[in-house]
């Protein structure tokens, strides 16, 4: 069991980002102390690069994306609002729900206020929480139903929209995004090599648990590249010979 092989410098700047705040998310285990350092090296990099790209980011953000932005930050504010009015309540089994659904909004603190792809990572995360840790009938109880429902609607058409924008122009990537994105780039391979020779040496159930997700988070990238590879292609004359670009 290891890290599959996955050459990073092939995604676009925005994709490589969300991976790694994906990776860095996923890599909170405790048992494997030795993981820290590589996980915060990760960590600054990948928020200097993030730095470095919001002036691009932001020049991208259309009217339309600014809107559906705006709804997604409006679903959380009415969310958090309706959670915090029910823990109020004086029916006790209602009270006590809302109580559990207010931890949970709170441990996300406000997303609003982050990057964008940031908040939508954040957003994502906080709304599997809550679907995961309350049912259906809960969220009703609480009046968070509908605000749940049009959060996950609006952040999802909000990363859509995001993606569909990517895929139509290129980036305007200034030398410092690239540098900063290189250094993001090495502390994901440090990380990597050591993940691969630890399970080696001390093979658990949790560190191969974290291999297992992150080879799916890789194969998740890989089909958005050849996805995008395939669009590409099919807009253009195929070169003589046949030749084709993998992302192997």
């Amino acid at each position: 069991m290891k890290v599959n092989e996955f050459n990073v410098g092939r995604m676009r700047q925005q994709q490589a980002f969300e991976f790694y705040n994906k990776v860095i998310e996923t890599s909170r285990i405790s048992s494997v102390e030795d993981l820290h350092a590589y996980r915060n090296n990760l960590i600054k990099a990948n928020d200097a690069f993030d730095i470095a790209l919001k002036p691009i980011l932001k020049s991208e953000l259309t009217e339309d994306i600014a809107q559906e932005d705006a709804k997604r930050d409006n679903a959380w504010r009415g969310l958090n609002s309706a959670a915090q009015t029910a823990v109020k309540h004086y029916d006790p089994d209602i009270k006590a729900i809302a109580k559990r659904a207010d931890i949970i909004v709170k441990t996300y603190g406000n997303p609003t206020k982050l990057a964008y792809t940031e908040e939508t990572g954040t957003l994502r995360n906080l709304i599997a929480d809550l679907k995961e840790k309350l049912s259906t009938a809960e969220h009703e109880k609480i009046g968070i139903k509908g605000w749940l429902a049009e959060l996950d609607r609006a952040n999802k058409e909000f990363a859509k929209m995001i993606a569909a924008r990517q895929d139509k122009i290129a980036y305007r990537e200034s030398g410092k995004s690239l540098e900063k994105r290189k250094e993001a780039d090495e502390a994901y391979k440090s990380m990597v090599e050591f993940i691969n020779a630890y399970v080696v040496l001390h093979p658990n159930d949790e560190i191969i648990d974290f291999i297992v997700q992150l080879n799916h988070m890789i194969d998740k990238e890989v089909t958005v590249m050849k996805n995008r590879a395939t669009r590409s292609s099919s807009s253009q004359p195929v070169p003589s010979g046949d030749e084709t670009e993998t992302d192997e």
